[in-house]
């Protein structure tokens, strides 16, 4: 039984990171979008336009790390089939 739940557990982090990896694409697209039509250049109150600069930084970010996390997945995996 704790196999089944680990392997449920295993199934949920998938589909949560595949879930993550469509939300960057998704607010990448919004953002390219907005720097295009020049959004992020707009005088808002407080400098609010900021913060699209400040979520594409940090979108970024996130995607590299998961990439690296997939990669280190990967290479551990391997490691551990041929120890």
């Amino acid at each position: 039984m704790t196999a089944k739940k680990e392997l449920m557990s295993n199934r949920i982090f998938s589909d949560s990171i595949d879930l993550d990896y469509k939300i960057f694409e998704k607010v990448s697209d919004l953002i390219e979008a907005l720097k295009k039509h020049k959004v992020s250049n707009w005088k808002t109150k407080d400098n609010q336009h900021k913060l699209i600069h400040e979520v594409d930084f940090l979108i970024t970010s996130k995607y590299e790390h998961m990439t690296a996390l997939e990669v280190v997945e990967e290479i551990e995996k391997k490691e551990n089939q041929n120890a």
